[in-house]
């Protein structure tokens, strides 16, 4: 789209959506806080499912042993795959949230380590929906951080990916500890 469908003739970037095709302007904040409003209704709605849901409970037990969630009579390949097609739903939905909100256009290397940042998130929480917000806080502060000491500091954007990694270390290496040394999990 950026180089052949849609290209912008000045950036390397598709052209800017047309007017009115964006979430409605709030004070100096855009659009920002219906997109807010959205991701609170989807953690909702996750946290809902996983928890209240019989899918959520073939989830949960898919992902503690598969083979008893079989012998049990549920389908674990069936219940994955439509866990990734959730969450798969779900990241086109937070793109093109980015999109409108913040850059109006779709830019190269929007999203380039955004996958990564999530699992660290959920690791941080413990794969515990309701902590959501307080995993996604941490990593937003770190990732703000490491692109404004790249700025202030003139070092490079990648500071805040070291920081993420080394936060993913911590938390291993505690949770190691925790468990006896045994395992990482």
């Amino acid at each position: 789209f950026i180089s052949t469908v849609w290209p912008d003739k000045l950036a390397p970037q598709t052209s800017g959506f047309p007017a009115g095709s964006s979430l409605p302007n709030i004070d100096k904040f855009g659009g920002a806080f219906y997109a807010i409003g959205i991701a609170i209704v989807v953690w909702l709605f996750t946290w809902w499912l996983i928890n209240r849901t019989n899918f959520g409970f073939r989830l949960r037990a898919t992902g503690e042993n598969a083979f008893a969630a079989l012998r049990f009579g549920y389908a674990p390949v069936r219940t994955r795959v439509i866990s990734v097609l959730l969450g798969g739903m779900f990241a086109g939905l937070a793109g093109g949230l980015l999109i409108l909100v913040i850059n109006r256009a779709l830019i190269l290397g929007i999203s380039s380590s955004y996958g990564y940042v999530g699992i660290a998130a959920a690791l941080l929480i413990g794969l515990r929906p309701a902590l959501l917000p307080l995993g996604a806080a941490t990593f937003a502060l770190i990732a703000v951080g490491g692109n404004t000491l790249a700025v202030v500091a003139q070092v490079s954007p990648s500071v805040s990916l070291v920081g993420v990694s080394v936060c993913v270390l911590v938390l291993l290496a505690t949770r190691s500890r925790n468990n006896g040394g045994t395992s990482l999990t």
